[in-house]
């Protein structure tokens, strides 16, 4: 089951109990969870001597389940299965996510440009695709290379997160973890 096809699953499994936000606020979500929750994490990994709040936990690979999460969700209002292009960065980590942050504020235009019917409604579509293609890229590459964790785990987790929180408690324990029907 790919990442995509797996936040489907969870979608359905959420359906009613959770939100399922239209394409630019999934845009917008995703934005959130990368830009702010998950470079918060970075950053508290990185400066460990800072003085911060520290009431809740930064987990790094959760904070990204979250973010992909959001990003395929924007991906299935847009009825489109992001494409895998070939990432080769020499980009540092700190670069590479300026990069996936720029891809989706640009989705995040087109998606609002389709949503306003502003400008010509095929190119902006064509633009979209293209965006949440280079952002689920980069996003991939960040995970498998910059931290070593496979995709499909960390999806499956953020998945299984809001299912438990979510989710009708109808599935066993086990499917739910294993991300089977």
């Amino acid at each position: 089951m790919t990442p995509y096809d797996r936040t489907i699953q969870s979608r359905e499994r959420t359906a009613g109990a959770f939100p399922f936000p239209e394409l630019r606020p999934c845009i917008d979500y995703a934005i959130t969870e990368f830009a702010g929750e998950l470079r918060d994490a970075m950053l508290r990994y990185e400066r460990t001597g800072d003085r911060r709040n520290n009431d809740k936990a930064h987990d790094q690979q959760a904070e990204l389940g979250d973010a992909f999460y959001m990003l395929l969700s924007a991906c299935i209002r847009a009825e489109h299965e992001p494409v895998l292009m070939p990432v080769v960065s020499t980009y540092s980590l700190r670069r590479e996510c300026n990069e996936i942050v720029r891809y989706l504020t640009h989705a995040a235009d087109h998606a609002e440009q389709i949503e306003t019917g502003h400008g010509a409604w095929y190119d902006a579509v064509d633009m979209l695709h293209r965006h949440l293609d280079h952002a689920y890229s980069y996003m991939v590459h960040l995970c498998t290379v910059h931290f070593g964790w496979p995709v499909d785990g960390v999806v499956n987790a953020a998945c299984v997160k809001f299912e438990r929180k979510w989710a009708p408690q109808t599935l066993e324990p086990d499917a739910v973890q294993e991300g089977v029907q």
